[in-house]
C-alpha cells in the first residue's frame, strides 16, 4: 500500500477545521481576480492557467517536492460551458476552444491547505441574458444551505433543491423554458484528500434519509437547465482521480479492518512497467486529489496516454468524463463549500 496522506494525516481535529476556514477566505479571493480578465474569444485554456495562476499565487505554493503537497491547486479548474454542466478542462491539445460572447460558462475550482479542500463554481457569461437563470442557481443553493445542519436529512435537501428550480421559469432571446434541476450531479461530503467522501447531497427527489452530522465538511451545489434535467458523459475525457474506494477497501483488507483477510489484498490489480510508471507518477504529483491530462503533459509524464487509459480499466484509476444536457440547452451552476458546527452552518467560501 502506497504511504498515502489519507492514511497518514498527522493533523488533530481543530487544525483540520481552520485549514478548512483559512482555505474558503483564500478561495473567495480567486473569482474576484479572474472575472475581470475574461474576455470575449479568449482561449479556454488560457482561462484555466488564469485561474490557475491566481491560486498559486494566493496560497503561496511552493513546487518543491517536498511542499508541492502542502497546499494549492485541489483539481482541474472546470469550465464547462452552455449544455455541459461539469467536468471539461481543457486538456492539451483543446487549443482554440474559447469563450464566446453567448455563451455561458461554469467556473469551478478547488484550493487545498494539507488536503483539507473547499470547492466552489460560480455562473459567468458576458451576455446579460443568461442572469435570470445564474440567479435561480445562486438562489437555490442559498435555500439548500439554509436546510443544512447537523441532523439535517440529505434527501429532504435534494426534494426542496429540485421543488425551487422546477417551479421557476426563465426567458432567453424572448423563448420560455421551464427549468429542470439536474439529477446526475450532486453536492458531496469532503474530507482530507478526498472530495467526494462517503455522503451525497442530492438535487432531487429521492429516498435518501441519511443525516448531515456536526464536524463535517460539504460542498453544496445545484444545476438548473433548460434541457431535461439528465447529463450524459460525453467521450473526451479529462477529469481523473486515483480509485479512492479501492485504496480504503484494499487498505482494510491489508490492516485486517472489519475483514478477515489474513492482512493481504483479496484481488490484487497487477500493472505492467509502463502502468505502474504512471500511477507512481500519479501519486507522487496528486496523491489523491484529481488530475487532468493537460497536468500530466505539462509535468512531462512519459507517453501517460495509454497506461492511463489501461489504469482506468483496471479500475486503479476513476474517469469523469463531461456531462451534458440536451445540445442546445443551457445549464447554471453555483457551488459553496459548508462547515457543518453545533447549531451553526458556517459557509467557507
Amino acid at each position: 500500500m502506497e504511504q498515502l496522506k489519507i492514511f497518514n494525516s498527522s493533523l488533530t481535529n481543530n487544525e483540520i477545521k481552520n485549514c478548512f476556514i483559512k482555505t474558503g477566505k483564500i478561495h473567495k479571493k480567486i473569482i474576484q481576480d479572474v472575472l475581470p480578465q475574461i474576455k470575449e474569444n479568449q482561449a479556454l485554456i488560457d482561462i484555466a492557467k488564469i485561474v490557475e495562476n491566481s491560486i498559486i499565487e494566493h496560497t503561496k505554493f511552493d513546487n518543491s517536492p517536498e511542499h508541492r503537497l502542502d497546499k494549492g491547486i485541489a483539481f482541474p479548474v472546470g469550465l464547462s460551458v452552455n449544455e455541459c454542466a461539469a467536468h471539461w478542462t481543457p486538456n492539451p491539445l483543446d487549443t482554440k476552444v474559447s469563450l464566446g460572447k453567448d455563451d455561458l460558462i461554469k467556473i469551478d475550482y478547488g484550493i487545498h491547505t494539507q488536503g483539507c479542500i473547499v470547492d466552489g463554481a460560480y455562473s459567468f457569461s458576458l451576455n446579460p441574458k443568461f442572469q435570470e437563470l445564474i440567479d435561480v442557481a445562486q438562489d437555490a443553493t442559498k435555500l439548500a444551505i439554509s436546510n443544512c445542519g447537523d441532523d439535517a436529512i440529505l434527501g429532504e435537501i435534494g426534494e426542496i433543491v429540485q421543488e425551487y428550480i422546477e417551479s421557476k421559469e426563465i426567458t432567453i432571446d424572448g423563448v420560455t423554458y421551464p427549468l429542470k434541476s439536474i439529477k446526475d450531479l450532486t453536492g458531496h461530503k469532503i474530507i482530507p484528500w478526498v472530495i467526494h467522501a462517503d455522503k451525497s447531497v442530492p438535487n432531487f427527489k429521492c429516498n435518501y434519509p441519511v443525516r448531515m452530522k456536526s464536524g463535517e465538511i460539504y460542498a453544496i451545489e445545484t444545476f438548473p437547465s433548460t434541457g431535461s434535467g439528465r447529463a450524459l458523459e460525453q467521450n473526451e475525457c479529462s477529469h481523473y482521480q486515483v480509485n479512492t474506494d479501492l485504496l480504503l477497501k484494499e487498505y482494510r483488507e491489508l490492516n485486517n479492518i472489519n475483514c478477515n483477510t489474513g492482512g493481504k489484498i483479496l484481488k490484487p490489480i497487477q500493472l505492467d512497467k509502463k502502468e505502474s510508471y504512471v500511477y507512481h507518477k500519479i501519486i507522487d504529483l496528486y496523491q489523491t486529489l484529481p488530475f487532468c491530462k493537460r497536468w500530466l503533459a505539462e509535468e512531462k509524464v512519459n507517453k501517460y496516454q495509454i497506461p492511463l487509459r489501461n489504469l482506468v480499466k483496471k479500475n486503479r484509476i476513476r474517469a469523469f468524463p463531461p456531462l451534458n444536457d440536451a445540445k442546445g440547452s443551457w445549464v447554471a451552476q453555483s457551488e459553496k463549500t459548508i462547515m457543518i458546527e453545533d447549531g451553526n452552518v458556517r459557509v467557507l467560501n
